[in-house]
């Protein structure tokens, strides 16, 4: 039976599309920091991989492609995301 892949495929390669693949990616709960290998993110409770082999090969795929398009504005999209999801405090909200 085929595992289940949890990442969402990128729509496009619009800056739009980027929005929406960290956005998508926020909703169901695997916001990540896009400057960490997928594979490498961890359960914090049970040490235990997030993402399977399949999901890290293809988060990694879309954020590469993303930053190859992008450049750090990469970083700009998800990092919001990413602040939020773990609570920190966005310094440009303050």
């Amino acid at each position: 039976m085929p595992s289940l892949n949890r990442i969402p495929d990128l729509a496009g390669d619009s800056r739009e599309d980027m929005q929406q693949w960290f956005d998508m990616m926020d909703r169901l709960d695997l916001i990540y920091h896009p400057e960490d290998p997928a594979g490498e993110i961890v359960h914090i409770d049970s040490g235990k991989p997030f993402f399977s082999t399949e999901e890290a090969i293809k988060a990694d795929s879309v954020v590469q492609r993303l930053f190859a398009l992008h450049g750090n504005d990469v970083l700009d999209t998800a990092c919001p995301y990413f602040m939020q999801r773990f609570g920190i405090p966005d310094p440009n909200q303050q």
